[in-house]
């Protein structure tokens, strides 16, 4: 069976150290960039929102008949 050496954090080797403080960078980065992400989707999907919402006004404005088309006309 292996011993596994118990080291205490204040007696880590300086490249265990430097390792933890880049790998701790790197989650920083990471979680930024994920938000970034989180809010660039959300902005698409606004952004497919609106455009289906324009199409649907746009269907909607051509079945509707124009207002000329609409007043009734004298016959006289």
């Amino acid at each position: 069976m292996k011993k596994h050496k118990h080291t205490q954090p204040g007696r880590r080797k300086e490249s265990e150290h430097e390792e933890l403080i880049r790998l701790r960078s790197e989650i920083e980065f990471f979680k930024a960039q994920n938000e970034f992400f989180k809010t660039e989707n959300a902005v698409i999907k606004k952004e497919i929102a609106l455009r289906e919402q324009k199409a649907t006004a746009r269907l909607k404005a051509k079945k509707q008949p124009s207002s000329r088309n609409s007043e009734p006309k004298d016959i006289d």
